[in-house]
């Protein structure tokens, strides 16, 4: 039986067990490391989390079309994670209650989705690899990988901030897109899926995924007749446009809420994205770009700031990523190298198709990690604004993806036998049950999430819920609609007021300058609203004198006043 499908050769059943299992390990050391935040304490979100949620419950009643909010004045593609994550605060706290607070719910899922990515793709690579050892060196150089970027603070697969949330769908992505590009029609649909998802997260993604789409897609339509004797016809024809036509109903579902947002309104997010400009006309060096992107391959602390360096920094950062860059690509020469000998030296004619299939996956892979990193280096340079490391945090998947490439290059081939040696299956048990055991490490080297909150890195807090209820018991707003005001300096613990209003069902607004971060549902206009309660959220530094003034989070108060039209409430959204 001909194989139009390069995964058909070591696909067993419709479950991929392994994977399962790594899945429930890797998922079982994060969760065990949130343990307090998870199931114990209830905490509430502030700053961008607060944010987020506003969008979550949206979400939830089926009416969010937009993603995350940009600096720039305009949203993100669509809501892809907002839903999920509304999936996952209706199962875990709605109906069965096992955390013990919303953003909980939304933590636990987020874990479970991306170490799902990361498991599935470590197989995957396993099943493709035909090296001894393969599986459990690629597990232990994940757990190697993850406690580097978490000590960094380089990432995270717990943090639902958006940008930490592209490391593994774009890792399953790059690896789904090789076994794509070597002939497989079936991963499609699993492809459009996460292609989706990262698009959806953030707008520069675009600029990833559809150019790495095109390359796998010219790539499928070689292969397919390489490995085939003849075009697919019959059973297998129809399987094919079966997988293309499952791929073309997820496009759609993913296109559905940008085409809804689109014809809308008139000031869609497209209109807004063509009216973005840089802030400056000149773009930035190539060198600066490669310096930048190279900080994330060196697992550098400082990167994003390289733009901002003294000279004699930024020389030694360009020398290290000099360096680094020319190891990385003697690694991946000696790959190729390693791949057209063995390609040469194929003998046997029954053999001879399916080794070809596994070499060409590793030599897509080469080529969509190579043509990643390229496109990353025009996004650097061009992209507006200050290079900040949040921008490209999903870089660190491309480096994990080279370690793998680095690591089947070293590795020695499987022989005639394809059973491991009992030493290979207890190293990959061992390294399964380590991945499991992460949150026993030393509290430095498991920092999956700030907690507690410390710094400026204060997304959750333990009062905001006794707060509210105190102020609700002075200032009961006797079913109008509660607008917050709040002057640019105090944006970050206005959401958290807003939010917490929310969940108890009262209408909370928030000023018309406001209207990109909270959406066009959640600001104020007079004629449809005319007589409200106004919350004024102050600070230290501009104290109101009001005897009835309460505290709010850190240096904050909240007055009420039946109106106000100071200016001082009248803020542009922030930077």
């Amino acid at each position: 039986m001909r194989h139009l499908s390069a995964a058909a050769g070591y696909a067993q059943g419709l479950i991929p067990w392994r994977a399962v299992i790594i899945w429930i390990a890797m998922s079982t050391g994060a969760i065990a490391s949130l343990e307090t935040l998870l199931f114990r304490e209830v905490v509430y979100e502030t700053q961008d989390a607060a944010a987020n949620s506003l969008q979550i419950r949206r979400a939830k009643r089926f009416e969010e079309f937009e993603g995350n909010y940009s600096r720039w004045g305009f949203h993100h593609p669509g809501p892809a994670f907002f839903y999920l994550y509304a999936l996952g605060e209706a199962t875990f706290y709605d109906a069965t209650e096992i955390v013990a607070s919303p953003h909980a719910a939304h933590i636990l899922t987020n874990i479970l989705f991306q170490c799902a990515c990361y498991a599935y793709g470590i197989d995957k690579l396993a099943r493709r690899s035909r090296r001894r050892w393969f599986l459990s060196a690629a597990l232990l150089i994940w757990i190697l990988h993850f406690s580097t970027i978490r000590f960094a603070n380089l990432g995270t697969v717990a943090h639902v901030w958006p940008p930490h949330i592209l490391g593994g769908p774009l890792f399953l992505f790059v690896v789904s897109l090789a076994d794509f590009a070597a002939g497989s029609s079936k991963v499609v649909p699993l492809v459009i899926f996460l292609g989706g998802m990262l698009v959806h997260s953030h707008v520069g993604q675009t600029l990833l995924v559809v150019p790495l789409f095109l390359v796998a897609a010219g790539s499928y339509w070689s292969a397919r007749h390489k490995f085939n004797d003849v075009k697919p016809v019959g059973p297998a024809r129809s399987t094919e446009l079966r997988h293309f036509s499952w791929a073309g109903a997820v496009l759609a579902l993913f296109l559905a809420p940008m085409a809804v947002e689109f014809l809308s309104r008139p000031d869609n997010n497209f209109v807004r994205y063509l009216n973005t400009r840089p802030t400056s006309s000149t773009p930035r060096s190539w060198q600066t770009a490669t310096a930048y992107l190279g900080t994330f391959f060196l697992y550098d602390q400082r990167v994003g700031d390289n733009e901002y360096l003294d000279a004699e920094r930024a020389e030694l950062l360009w020398h290290r990523t000099r360096v680094g860059f020319a190891l990385l690509g003697a690694a991946l020469l000696g790959v190729v190298y390693r791949l057209r000998k063995e390609s040469a030296a194929v003998v046997s004619a029954d053999l001879a198709p399916d080794q070809r299939q596994v070499q060409c996956f590793w030599r897509r892979l080469l080529l969509l990690v190579l043509s990643a990193s390229v496109l990353t280096l025009c996004w650097a340079r061009f992209q507006p604004g200050r290079l900040y490391y949040f921008n490209t945090y999903y870089a660190g998947s491309l480096a994990l993806v080279v370690l793998y490439l680095a690591l089947y290059g070293c590795l020695p081939r499987v022989g005639d036998s394809s059973r491991q040696s009992p030493w290979e299956t207890f190293l990959t048990a061992g390294a399964i049950v380590l991945c499991g055991s992460l949150w026993l490490a030393p509290e430095a080297w498991r920092r999956d999430y700030p907690w507690p909150p410390v710094g400026i890195d204060q997304h959750f807090e333990l009062r905001v819920g006794p707060e509210v209820s105190a102020i609700l018991s002075r200032h009961p707003p006797e079913g109008r609609p509660v607008v917050v005001r709040f002057p640019i300096w105090k944006w970050d613990e206005a959401p958290a007021l807003v939010l917490e209003l929310d969940r108890r069902g009262i209408v909370a607004l928030v000023d018309p300058s406001w209207e990109s971060t909270y959406g066009r549902t959640r600001v104020w206009r007079a004629e449809e609203f005319p007589t409200p309660d106004f919350w004024i959220i102050s600070g230290e530094t501009d104290q109101l004198e009001a005897p009835d003034a309460l505290h709010f989070l850190q240096s904050a108060v909240i007055v009420q006043k039946n109106d106000t039209d100071d200016p001082r409430w009248k803020q542009p959204i922030r930077d």
